[in-house]
């Protein structure tokens, strides 16, 4: 189910926002589309081609390889960004644990912020969580 946007007040409590001025998080969050997800409901599954960077609103996100290795996603965390690792595909699933609520931006949009914006990928480069 598609939510509508955030209230920006909402999102700069979230640990990987926290260092963004309002005007920052005004500019990322304009990007973001907001979803919900039931408990157990799947966000992505391996070898899916990877386009989009996530970012916990509420509730708990579990990553699992094929062999069932899990990294428990929290509150505030990016979770998503192969981008960095030059992959296209997810090594990885992402499922919702309980209801859940995940901010998602298009890897493209994600790093042309980056690009135009060097404050945005000064604060928030080093909360991305690379799962290799």
């Amino acid at each position: 189910m598609l939510l509508g946007s955030k209230n920006n007040n909402e999102y700069s409590g979230l640990q990987s926002l926290r260092k963004l001025t309002d005007k920052e998080l005004e500019i990322i969050s304009s990007h973001f589309h907001i979803r919900s997800y039931a408990e157990d409901e799947s966000i992505y599954k391996i070898n899916t081609p990877a386009l989009v960077v996530y970012i916990l609103i509420e509730g708990e996100v579990a990553l699992s390889d094929e062999n069932e290795k899990k990294i428990s996603i929290s509150k505030g965390q990016f979770f998503g960004n192969l981008a960095l690792n030059d992959q296209n595909e997810r090594p990885y699933s992402a499922r919702a644990i309980s209801n859940s609520i995940v901010a998602g931006i298009f890897h493209k949009d994600f790093y042309n912020l980056f690009d135009k914006y060097q404050s945005i990928k000064d604060k928030i480069i080093d909360e991305l969580i690379i799962v290799k």
